[in-house]
């Protein structure tokens, strides 16, 4: 079980971005191309809710995008 003190800030959402379900990422980490590896889960959330509220989203495909990345998951 995963828990709210297991979970780190790794970017923030700025927005949707085109028609295919990709959202501009503000990358708040030093390793994005290991964060954000196909494959690799991420949790989306807010900061005030608990670890069981967030919704995991499994990471496609990542480009880079000017001054984030473009990430398209499932």
């Amino acid at each position: 079980m995963t828990t709210r003190d297991d979970l780190v800030i790794v970017g923030r959402v700025r927005r949707p971005h085109g028609i295919h379900g990709e959202l501009l990422i503000e990358v708040i980490t030093d390793e994005p191309d290991a964060v954000y590896a196909s494959g690799r889960r991420v949790f989306a959330g807010s900061d005030g809710i608990s670890a069981d509220e967030a919704r995991v989203l499994t990471v496609v495909e990542t480009r880079p995008f000017k001054e984030g990345l473009l990430v398209r998951s499932v």
